[in-house]
């Protein structure tokens, strides 16, 4: 719980290795020297910061939706686009003129082309023709 509360004072988006040098990594007393959970055990708080940014635009998406399952088109602007996560970066909405809808962060970080490559994540991206009628 310690380390994800200190993993979330920092920014992900600007330096995912800047982030998790300053937590405190020192293992606990009861920790058993040699133990292999201890490595794994100390990249949850990022692998949960990352999760937190991926469930972010899952909210982003869902907020679209509802507006648009409203009127019957996709908005002309939505509001509280920042990301809470990446404070300083914002989620970046457009309905291009074919009516294609997209929703993206205004940068992507570093890290990101890794989880990418690596088949551990999807990327920061969004788009749709589909208005949802519900």
């Amino acid at each position: 719980m310690k380390l994800l509360a200190e993993s979330k004072q920092h920014n992900i988006c600007l330096s995912d290795l800047a982030a998790s040098a300053t937590i405190d990594t020192t293992p606990a007393w009861w920790n058993i020297p040699g133990q292999t959970i201890a490595p794994n055990f100390l990249n949850q708080p990022r692998k949960a910061t990352h999760y937190m940014l991926d469930l972010e635009l899952t909210q982003k998406i869902l907020q679209v939706k509802a507006l648009a399952a409203k009127t019957g088109k996709w908005p002309q602007s939505v509001p509280n686009m920042e990301s809470e996560i990446c404070p300083g970066f914002e989620w970046v909405y457009q309905v291009s003129p074919d009516g294609t809808m997209s929703i993206y962060l205004s940068e992507q970080p570093e890290w990101l082309t890794e989880r990418i490559e690596n088949n551990s994540a999807l990327p920061l991206t969004y788009s749709t023709r589909r208005i949802p009628n519900y």
